[in-house]
């Protein structure tokens, strides 16, 4: 499979071969960033252990939930309007879209911060440790919409590497640094609490650092260009965005939300630790999605429908090439990685499978989500995002009680194999252009009725 991958690479046209070396940093930078989270995970695991990691990954999971909200869906607007302001030379659009997306979304976290806050101060039922917990990681919710942006801001400039380093690679490093420092200086396990605290520094230095790599990556062209304001086209394509980026966390941490309420933090840890090591499988998805956004909507906004199959195409064949082995190891070698982070999390294998096949099944289908998105089809994907979201609750809601975090691994894979079928489906019937790994002929003979 690996030779046949290297020989298509090979022989690429153009659009694939541009669309390889740009996703080559960014896959090694993602390489290094997942080495790095697993370390993470692996750390504070054997630190907290499960109660302790499942209190705090479940307030982790409550930012990710608050963050779309404060975001407005100005992320997926930047990505796809800078690339196009850049492309035509309208530095003043470009800078009036970068003020505007900076200040919306600073007002609008501040809002949902003091809510959250409020809610969590009034809230007595909730263990001190996990209100603590939840208040330090929330806190952060101004920090990470700002980085949200950048980062957006920067594949609209295809500074892709450049924008996933600061998150990537320094703020994992800044929390190695700090849970090493904690083992060496407690004598006791760490909290919660505490792990909560250095996630918050280590976000702030992250911060610190984006803010100065975008500074150096913006077009000299932008200074003295007046701004010029278009808050209406990119309200319009950001309002879909929000209810995008809203579902796609419950599609992807509504089991994660729903396992921490229902069995405690104990089982969400477990399921946690599972969903980390599940999540590696994904890496050259999202190294190639980061880098072909740009791609998919400058060939679309050309009409050259071809150029727009080869990139799709290309996307979804090394995604499978390279996605395939690190699943095969994960599945044989499950038992083994959860053991990593220490004895109790073992129980998490068959749910580490599960996970594993779901993935695997993601990455093969292709940027379903960004080919529509990109081409001007958002609202289409909000719809199948809330429906695979409901879905999602709904499986969770029915067999987590029972199963616990197993319940919880099955309404996930079930869940997303569900989203991306449908958004396939929708990328075929409205442009005509496959998704996934066939050839179009080979849909064509399929579709052509037997004499």
């Amino acid at each position: 499979m690996l030779s046949r991958g290297i020989h298509w690479l090979r022989t690429t046209r153009t659009s694939a071969a541009a669309l390889t070396r740009g996703a080559a940093a960014a896959m090694l930078l993602r390489l290094a960033g997942a080495g790095l989270s697993l370390a993470v995970g692996l750390a504070l695991a054997r630190l907290l252990g499960a109660k302790g990691y499942g209190a705090y990954v479940y307030a982790v999971a409550w930012l990710a939930f608050a963050t779309p909200g404060a975001t407005l869906g100005l992320d997926g607007v930047l990505v796809r309007y800078v690339a196009a302001y850049r492309r035509t030379g309208r530095w003043g659009a470009l800078r009036g879209l970068l003020g505007f997306a900076q200040g919306l979304g600073v007002a609008a976290s501040a809002g949902l911060l003091l809510a959250a806050l409020l809610v969590l101060g009034l809230n007595r039922s909730l263990d001190p440790d996990a209100r603590l917990t939840g208040l330090v990681v929330l806190s952060l919710l101004p920090v990470v919409v700002s980085a949200t942006l950048r980062q957006a801001t920067l594949r609209g400039l295809e500074r892709v590497a450049t924008g996933q380093l600061p998150e990537t690679l320094v703020q994992p490093l800044v929390i190695l640094a700090g849970a090493a420092c904690l083992g060496l200086a407690l004598r006791r396990p760490a909290t919660s609490v505490e792990a909560a605290a250095v996630h918050a520094a280590a976000a702030v230095a992250a911060f610190l650092l984006g803010c100065l790599l975008l500074r150096r990556s913006l077009p000299p062209e932008l200074r003295g260009a007046p701004r010029d304001r278009e808050a209406r086209v990119w309200i319009s394509m950001g309002l879909p965005l929000l209810a995008i980026g809203w579902m796609q966390v419950l599609l992807n941490k509504g089991d994660l939300l729903l396992l921490g309420a229902l069995s405690g933090s104990r089982e969400a840890g477990v399921y946690a630790v599972a969903s980390r090591v599940a999540d590696a499988v994904l890496l050259v998805f999202d190294s190639t999605s980061l880098v072909a956004a740009p791609m998919i909507a400058g060939a679309h906004a050309a009409g050259q429908k071809e150029e727009l199959q080869r990139i799709v195409r290309s996307v979804a064949r090394l995604n499978l090439w390279l996605s395939a082995p690190i699943c095969v190891a994960f599945l044989v070698l499950a038992p083994w990685l959860l053991g990593l982070f220490g004895e109790e999390f073992v129980q998490g294998t068959s749910v580490l499978r599960i996970l594993v096949l779901g993935q695997l099944f993601s990455a093969s289908a292709g940027a379903v989500g960004q080919i529509l998105y990109m081409t001007g089809h958002a609202r289409a994907v909000a719809v199948a995002v809330g429906a695979c979201g409901a879905l999602n609750l709904a499986l969770a809601s029915a067999l987590i009680p029972r199963y616990g975090a197993l319940g919880a691994a099955t309404s996930a894979a079930i869940s997303i194999a569900t989203f991306k079928t449908s958004l396939a489906a929708l990328i075929w019937r409205r442009l005509g252009v496959i998704s996934g790994v066939l050839d179009s002929r080979v849909l064509r003979r399929l579709r052509r009725p037997r004499p």
